[in-house]
């Protein structure tokens, strides 16, 4: 671009509280700003790009064209949010919505949704190497379904168009799985303390992150909360007898409870310092969206769109399959956001008031 302007630095009003702009535009490698009339601007060269960057870009916009053109409208957008990475149609209205129900973590592209695409890729790799004498015999059956895991994670975030949050699920995961490689599985806070150092080496702006803060402060107080769990609180309905089934049941929604209650529990002070807001149903929408967005939904919509280019149809019904269990959801959600007790304002924390509260959180655990 060639024109002529004069350049400025950047510089903030400086009033108590209010968001460091400078600072943020640093963080965006924005050091200096001008401003000049569009109509003076003269475009000297195109930017060519990469030939796979703009495969890519096409890509997921053909599929988020396709997914908007083939739902409802608000299913249609939160479905492309959550499998192109195009946030576009998300309104403030709708991400409002999703904080008071206590799941705005639903809507962008974060460890959950890599975490359930490494889950059921590790899964459906573990099932087939498990038939492989050869992989059983040798002990490398685990070991193999987690590097073939470790593909699909990563095209479902180059697909996702790897953004910030979701460049940090991609490596959280690949580490994980690279621990299983590895033979380190056992060793979770290690591993999460390699992903998070990989992160900031690589662009150490992100430890000021929001996302990134939540994200791994999530993942800690879920790893250190089960950690000092008494085992017998896995396990709310007593011994269940000799049915393995109903055994199994019982501890993995007693697991998943407690799961979702550490997460809400270890990052309240930092929804609290940065959001003003707390939802107080939060626990049970956690319990239900969760199955139904992330488990089902999410991988009904990515079946779709790997199937598109091979039966348009199948692909439709798989897409229709998801937008009509989104469609639920959001039906019994529009209904909970009516209420006005969903969601309190708290005070806004300072930093001294947050490592205090989480003080008490890890004395209490």
């Amino acid at each position: 671009l060639q024109f002529r302007a004069r350049v400025k630095s950047i510089r903030n009003f400086n009033n108590p509280g209010a968001c460091d702009y400078r600072r943020y535009l640093m963080f965006q490698k924005v050091w200096a700003s001008v401003w000049v009339p569009a109509d003076r601007i003269r475009v000297l060269e195109k930017e060519r790009g990469f030939r796979f960057k703009t495969k890519l870009g096409q890509i997921r916009a053909t599929l988020s064209g396709w997914i908007t053109g083939t739902l409802e409208e608000r299913e249609g957008r939160i479905i492309a949010a959550l499998v192109t990475g195009d946030r576009s149609g998300i309104t403030p209205q709708l991400r409002q919505q999703f904080n008071r129900l206590g799941i705005g973590h639903l809507l962008a592209i974060s460890g959950l949704h890599i975490g359930i695409i490494a889950t059921v890729a590790f899964g459906c790799f573990n099932w087939l190497c498990r038939r492989v004498p050869r992989l059983v015999n040798t002990g490398r059956a685990r070991r193999t379904a987690a590097l073939f895991a470790i593909f699909p994670v990563v095209a479902y975030g180059l697909i996702a168009g790897m953004s910030p949050s979701t460049q940090r699920a991609v490596i959280m995961v690949a580490v994980f799985l690279l621990a299983i490689i590895l033979g380190r599985q056992s060793d979770t806070l290690n591993t999460l303390a390699a992903a998070a150092l990989i992160i900031v080496v690589l662009h150490p702006p992100a430890f000021f992150s929001v996302s990134f803060q939540l994200s791994f402060t999530a993942v800690f107080a879920i790893v250190y909360g089960l950690a000092c769990l008494p085992e017998g609180w896995l396990k709310p309905l007593g011994q269940p007898g000799n049915n393995p089934f109903f055994a199994k049941l019982t501890r993995t929604l007693a697991t998943f409870f407690w799961v979702s209650f550490f997460a809400i529990a270890g990052t309240l002070p930092l929804t609290m310092h940065y959001f003003n807001q707390v939802s107080t149903i939060g626990l049970g929408t956690n319990f239900i969206y969760i199955p139904a967005v992330g488990f089902m939904m999410v991988p009904l919509a990515l079946a779709a769109a790997l199937l598109l280019p091979v039966s348009g149809m199948l692909a439709g019904w798989l897409l229709k399959a998801a937008g009509l269990i989104l469609s639920r959801a959001m039906e019994l959600a529009d209904y909970l956001d009516s209420l006005d007790w969903i969601a309190f304002h708290t005070v806004t924390l300072n930093w001294f008031e947050v490592f205090c509260v989480f003080s008490l959180l890890i004395v209490i655990l």
